[in-house]
Parts: C-alpha cells; sequence; structure tokens
C-alpha cells in the first residue's frame, strides 16, 4: 500500500502549483513580503532597429527608460514591488530620427518580466508574468498596463 500513495505525491505536485496564485492575497492582508525574485529583461533581434524606446512604471513610478539601440538589459527589480498587486505600465515611444531604419516585422524588441533566478552569471526567468514586444513594422506609440501579483 505504500507505493500507490508514492506515485500519488507526483500528481498532487502537478495540481499544487494552482492554489499557489491565492497565497499572495494573504500577504496582501498583512504587510506580508515578496518571497519570489522578479525580473525585467529585454530581448532584440537586431539592437536599433524598431525605432522604439520603452519607458517602465512600476506602480506609478518611473524606473527606467529601454532603448531600441542598447543591448541586453537585464534586471532585477523586486525591491520596486509591494507584496500583492503591482501596476506595470509599459510605453512604447517611437523614435523619429528621419527615415525608418526597418520596417520589418521579424526586428522585435521584447520586454519579459517575470519571477526567477540567477546563477552562473545567468538570470533565468522560470514564471514569465509579463510579455510586451514592438516590431519595426509597428508605426505608433502604444502604453500597455499590467497586474503583476507577487508571491
Amino acid at each position: 500500500a505504500t507505493p500507490p500513495p508514492a506515485a500519488a505525491v507526483p500528481d498532487a505536485g502537478v495540481v499544487a502549483p494552482a492554489p499557489a496564485p491565492a497565497a499572495p492575497a494573504t500577504p496582501a492582508a498583512s504587510p506580508g513580503r515578496i518571497t519570489q525574485r522578479y525580473w525585467l529583461v529585454t530581448e532584440q533581434t537586431t539592437p536599433g532597429m524598431t525605432d522604439f524606446d520603452i519607458d517602465v512604471y512600476v506602480n506609478s513610478r518611473w524606473l527606467r527608460r529601454l532603448r531600441n539601440n542598447e543591448d541586453q538589459v537585464v534586471m532585477d527589480i523586486t525591491s520596486q514591488l509591494r507584496p500583492g498587486a503591482n501596476a506595470v505600465t509599459l510605453i512604447a515611444r517611437k523614435q523619429s530620427t528621419g527615415s525608418r531604419r526597418s520596417t520589418s516585422s521579424g526586428n522585435v524588441f521584447k520586454v519579459i518580466i517575470g519571477e526567477g533566478n540567477e546563477g552562473g552569471g545567468n538570470v533565468m526567468i522560470d514564471t514569465p508574468l509579463i510579455r510586451f514586444q514592438k516590431t519595426a513594422a509597428d508605426a505608433q506609440d502604444a502604453t500597455e498596463e499590467f497586474t503583476l501579483t507577487t508571491r
């Protein structure tokens, strides 16, 4: 009878992550603390080709500008977050410096925010929570608001 319950434990492990998002409601009610680390990471197919700069705001506070011509940004934003729900706003503005460098949808500027860990000089985002992207084909500025719930 011992082996069947052991087999049931992995099944319970698969189901266990579903209740986890409900957990932040409890810490948010009390002062609580954030137990995960949260990262902002950018990815660009070719830096500078989308002509978009992206401003990042967390809980209505300006965090930084992600420039379209800079190398990859990897930033621990945990200290900017509070336990529970956080408002994250990303504002992409087309930088018009004359003619566009590209109009290809293949030139992409992505911003990913999620739970992750650092190790061996690398950051791994285990749970992406926010994905925002602009391509060189996009001509309009864009603002998108997200709710990031910390754990």
